[in-house]
């Protein structure tokens, strides 16, 4: 389980959340909804660590955290199964994961000669292929295609099957597709989390 108890966060004078309190409990899928800017990455990275409070306490014990970014933050210079191998020493496990991602035959390709949608799903799979028992996807479906974004999902649902896993998405439908527990925000600063009925 983590923990919010009265969290605060402001970047100079502006305050993004405000005695924020909430439970996360193992083992869901919960995805954020909201417009851009609302503070759905704030809160994002407070989860992961990347950020820090300004008060309040955060109870979350340590684990293995694998997270997909808004920017694919590939090397570029690596071939696909390369960017892989570089999380995750097991080359069957890597070359499967790529396949799964609808990349069979771009194994040896260099990430810089791939489409953004590509570079997207290589993204994807190397956040699966390093593995953990957190998963932070933001925004990770964006730019691909439809037919391909459910086969995606389909994908990451099985390999983190009984994994916590966080999602940040623009698209409600998305949402309920991905998520367990659909978190909506629509104002800031975050005062309260609005749980949708799935």
């Amino acid at each position: 389980m983590i923990e919010l108890k009265n969290i605060c966060k402001k970047y100079d004078d502006k305050i993004v959340i405000s005695n924020l309190s909430f439970q996360f409990k193992e083992g869901l899928k919960y995805c954020f909804f909201g417009p851009s800017g609302i503070g759905k990455t704030t809160l994002f990275r407070i989860l992961m660590g990347l950020e820090n409070i300004d008060c309040g306490s955060i109870i979350h014990k340590k684990c293995r955290k694998s997270a997909v970014f808004q920017e694919d933050r590939l090397f570029l210079n690596f071939t696909v199964v390369e960017n892989l191998l570089a999380v995750n020493s097991d080359k069957n496990f890597c070359v499967d994961i790529i396949k799964k991602m609808g990349l069979s035959g771009e194994e040896n390709t260099l990430c810089n000669n791939l489409s953004g949608g590509m570079k997207r799903r290589v993204s994807i799979a190397r956040a699966l292929a390093f593995g953990g028992d957190e998963y932070y996807f933001d925004e990770p479906f964006k730019g691909l295609d439809e037919n391909i974004k459910k086969d995606v999902i389909k994908t990451v649902n099985c390999i983190t099957e009984g994994k916590t896993c966080f999602f940040i998405t623009h698209d409600i439908n998305e949402a309920f597709n991905i998520a367990d527990v659909v978190i909506s925000i629509d104002k800031t600063p975050i005062e309260s989390i609005n749980v949708l009925d799935m």
